[in-house]
């Protein structure tokens, strides 16, 4: 159980969000709810959750299209999203896990299974809790609101891929990241092999300079940045 973790449900059906949070809230979570999508980001931006569950309709609005909206905001890019269908057919599946959904849950919804799914979902997301707040490494900037990288006061042209390759490095630094774990959080699913990483983290010593050298590769394991 992950107690003090926060959960935002977003679904029209008031029975699955009062039995949701009351199953949840007795788990440890501190859990709210909202049936509309008006006024949803700006819920979750006071609120702040480590884990969003939606239906994939609220009042037949499509909630993929919101998914798309999240993961190109820098504060709700990371955060794990668990999207709650009654439709069974794998390519509803799949476009919600390109678009930035983590995982994918079919009605009827089977409480212990949400327990389970968060619970993963947690463990596999626990190096990504990424910060909010300017990051310093050498003579390196983080800018995670806005996405950008500087050394010294000139912005290096990092892609956004490369951005969170780096930023992952940065908050595990001293620690290894399989090269799995940069698979799940950084590529799509339409180019989410090994290889891809590699080359992502090729580019990304290029164009850090001498910090570039402090990525080291790990024989076997991944990467890791060193001090």
């Amino acid at each position: 159980m992950f107690v003090s973790r926060k959960i935002l449900i977003l679904d029209d059906e008031i029975e699955i969000c009062t039995m949701l949070s009351d199953f949840l809230t007795d788990s440890g979570y501190e859990v709210r709810y909202s049936t509309e999508i008006e006024g949803f980001l700006e819920q979750m931006n006071a609120f702040r959750p480590h884990f969003l569950i939606m239906d994939k309709y609220v009042h037949r609005h499509d909630c993929f299209s919101l998914i798309g909206s999240l993961r190109k905001v820098p504060s709700s890019q990371n955060i794990p999203i668990l999207v709650i269908t009654g439709c069974t057919d794998l390519e509803e599946k799949v476009r919600a896990l390109e678009l930035g959904a983590d995982d994918v849950l079919i009605k009827p919804i089977q409480l212990i299974e949400v327990k389970a799914k968060l619970q993963s979902l947690a463990r596999r997301a626990s190096i990504y809790q990424l910060p909010t707040e300017n990051i310093t490494y050498k003579d390196i900037r983080v800018v995670p609101q806005s996405g950008e990288v500087f050394s010294g006061e000139s912005r290096l042209p990092l892609t956004e891929t490369e951005f969170k390759i780096f930023q992952v490095l940065l908050i595990s630094k001293g620690k290894a990241v399989q090269r799995e774990q940069l698979v799940h959080k950084t590529l799509t699913a339409r180019n989410n092999n090994l290889r891809t990483i590699d080359v992502h983290i090729n580019s990304l010593r290029t164009k850090l300079g001498d910090v570039g050298s402090k990525i080291k590769t790990l024989r076997g394991r991944g990467y890791m940045l060193v001090d």
